[in-house]
């Protein structure tokens, strides 16, 4: 399923914080296509804390997106001057922020939750009951959110 809310704040995301320019909605990319997966885990609370809807945020950046979006973070004139560590914190800040933004938007906003630190994922899923992509100018990204039954 994709969802066009996911869509819009991948949008508003990809776009406000990286710098990038939003294209149009698409499928999720092939695994090849894929450079970085970043996995946040979120665990909902309650008023009580006692632990409700618990799921992973999956984001993968197309090939060369994780170096563009460290150029478009830090201001660099060239990505020659990109280490794999910047690339990295680059991706990882980008999943902070998408992570914050959709939940509320996925779930409402008076739900409360507990993110994990942002990690390394193996590969990209492509289900899960939240499914957005999205093709900028400088590369794809792609977000898929799946809950833990």
């Amino acid at each position: 399923m994709i969802a066009r809310d996911c869509i819009d704040v991948l949008s508003e995301v990809a776009e406000g914080l990286g710098y990038l320019t939003p294209v149009e909605p698409i499928a999720i990319p092939r695994p090849e296509e894929i450079e970085m997966v970043i996995a946040m885990t979120y665990h909902e609370l309650s008023a009580s804390t006692v632990e409700q809807r618990t799921g992973v945020v999956y984001v993968g950046f197309g090939l060369g997106l994780p170096r563009t979006l460290a150029v478009n973070m830090l201001g660099c004139p060239t990505r020659s001057g990109i280490s794999d560590e910047l690339a990295r914190e680059a991706a990882l800040e980008m999943v902070n922020v998408l992570t914050g933004n959709l939940l509320p938007v996925v779930y409402g906003s008076d739900c409360e939750f507990r993110l994990s630190s942002p990690r390394a994922a193996a590969g990209m899923v492509d289900t899960g009951f939240q499914v957005a992509a999205l093709a900028t100018e400088e590369g794809v990204i792609a977000v898929v959110i799946q809950e833990a039954r």
